[in-house]
């Protein structure tokens, strides 16, 4: 059952055309700071969602839990899309890369793109720049701080099993954030080119306006 903030995120996205809605109007966080979750309402045929935004269980099924330093994960903090190893990651939306990494021993590579807009994530307050992040992933040798990407370019291939955080199966960690740390996430439902909990598959005659997603991967 959606909570309150669930309900007024959705009331203010669907308020008016959806076409011209602005993401700052947008609310994603209760005033507590809590995640409003939406969750994928349907997934292209082509696309393996294997786990949800939020979600309890990997996408083996088992408790979700991830040890880092300061704090204990214990549900998921985006979406993860299996692929094979070597598939193509593309690029989300149109913006510019803000840092790359190359190799991590625990999760692979990773990229992290200002999208370029802003969204009023917590009722009250000013709109923050969001990003939108991509894990477990090889970046595309060239990549680098402040490079504009397109979105449907590729920008890197997943990443293959076998690390701590990526497990038994390949798959890209796909979040949307309002910092550029890890741990200020929110539900990248809310953005999809098609509407909201509708996770979208990028077109090349149709590209996602600003303040839209589409699949890291394609169907």
């Amino acid at each position: 059952m959606l909570s309150k903030w669930n309900l007024l995120a959705l009331a203010l996205i669907f308020a008016g055309s959806f076409a011209s809605a602005a993401p700052a109007q947008q609310v994603i966080l209760s005033a507590e700071g809590q995640p409003a979750l939406l969750g994928a309402r349907s997934v292209p045929r082509g696309l393996d969602l294997c786990t949800d935004y939020l979600s309890r269980t990997n996408y083996a099924g088992e408790p979700y839990r991830i040890a880092e330093a300061n704090r204990v994960v214990t549900r998921h903090e985006g979406m993860d899309f299996c692929a094979k190893a070597g598939t193509p990651v593309i690029a989300p939306l149109t913006g510019r890369i803000t840092w790359v990494v190359y190799k991590n021993a625990l999760r692979g590579g990773q990229v992290l793109i200002d999208t370029g807009f802003r969204s009023r994530v917590t009722p009250g307050r000013a709109p923050r720049r969001m990003y939108v992040g991509i894990v477990h992933m090889i970046p595309k040798k060239g990549l680098r701080t402040g490079m504009k990407v397109t979105a449907g370019q590729k920008i890197g291939t997943v990443h293959p099993a076998g690390l701590p955080e990526i497990g038994s199966r390949a798959h890209v960690h796909f979040t949307m954030r309002y910092c550029k740390e890890h741990t200020c996430h929110v539900d990248p439902n809310f953005y999809w080119q098609a509407g909201p909990g509708k996770v979208t598959c990028f077109d090349p005659a149709n590209p996602p306006p600003k303040g839209r997603l589409v699949a890291p991967l394609t169907c």
